[in-house]
């Protein structure tokens, strides 16, 4: 399945006036790097966005909201 090209086109938008930043296809979707760390992406149809362990604890009691994981193994901030 292909990633929402729409969905980076949004997050590209948002973020395009930050210095230093980069974007290249990983994991069969589209990633945002800021100084060579990657701080967003698309992959498939779901937004990744790479937060603190602190927010990352807030988030995830959201609903809709869980780590990312696409190998069976969960992605560490």
């Amino acid at each position: 399945m292909p990633y929402d090209t729409d969905l980076a086109d949004r997050i590209y938008e948002f973020l395009k006036a930050e210095p230093h930043l980069g974007e290249r296809k990983m994991f069969g979707g589209w990633c945002a790097f800021l100084t060579g760390n990657m701080i967003a992406g698309v992959f498939r149809d779901e937004l990744i966005i790479r937060v603190g362990a602190e927010c990352a604890r807030e988030l995830l009691a959201e609903e809709h909201v869980q780590p990312f994981n696409i190998t069976g193994r969960t992605m560490k901030n």
